[in-house]
Parts: structure tokens; C-alpha cells; sequence
């Protein structure tokens, strides 16, 4: 058990070897959220994970969690007029410039999150 950069050079090697791969999506951005996207998919056109599945002959389990969303409330988001210097730094780094975490704090100033209960589903397989 392990993690990988989500690659699709990675993630075509680790099926080939007959490994097991949990794809987010949304990948980066979908955990940058910005105020109000709670729960909201941000996928945008990505169905890469998709084409790889069915290349791969693989499984697909979807899942969903409740419950993460809770833990912090995002004081400023990546769309604040104060995160302006973020995202040029962002877009230069990465070419995303929509790549800024929020600051949001968890219990209290700190950075622990709030205790919150998770809930976790499986849908039923799909095989591709």
C-alpha cells in the first residue's frame, strides 16, 4: 500500500501490475475549494480516469464521503481579492493559477480540524 503522483504514466503502470488506483477527479482544485462549493463536484471535463478504466479492463467502485467539508471553514478563498499574489505565484509555478488553498482555520486559529463524523459509500461495481 502507497501513494503516487497521479500521473497517467503512474496510475498506467500500477494497473498493468494488477495494483489498485483511487482516482479523485477533481484532483488538486476539487480540494482547493472556494466559499460555497461545499460538496460540489468540480470535475469540469475530466473523464481521463474514465478512458484509463476501460483501457485497463479495471473495476470501477465509486465512493462517496460526507463529512470533510465540516472541518474547516474557509475564511479566504482562492478568489479573494487578498489572494491576488497566490495565484500569479500559482499560475507560474503550476500554469494553474486556480490551484490556491483556502486559509481556513480547523478548531479555534490552529490547523486541526474540527471534530466532525464522516460517513463513507460504495456504489456497486461497474465493470468497463
Amino acid at each position: 500500500m502507497g501513494a503516487a503522483r497521479g500521473t497517467r504514466e503512474n496510475c498506467a503502470r500500477l494497473m498493468q501490475a494488477g495494483g489498485h488506483v483511487l482516482a479523485f477527479p477533481g484532483g488538486g482544485r476539487e480540494v482547493a475549494k472556494r466559499k460555497g462549493e461545499a460538496y460540489k463536484l468540480l470535475w469540469k471535463e475530466r473523464i481521463g480516469f474514465a478512458r484509463m478504466a476501460i483501457e485497463h479492463g479495471a473495476t470501477v467502485v465509486p465512493f462517496a464521503s460526507v463529512g470533510a467539508q465540516e472541518t474547516y471553514k474557509i475564511l479566504l478563498d482562492g478568489d479573494h481579492a487578498l489572494s491576488a499574489p497566490l495565484r500569479e505565484l500559482a499560475r507560474r509555478v503550476s500554469g494553474q493559477a486556480d490551484m490556491v488553498m483556502p486559509i481556513a482555520p480547523g478548531v479555534g486559529p490552529t490547523v486541526l480540524p474540527r471534530p466532525q463524523r464522516f460517513y463513507f459509500g460504495f456504489g456497486d461495481p461497474i465493470d468497463v
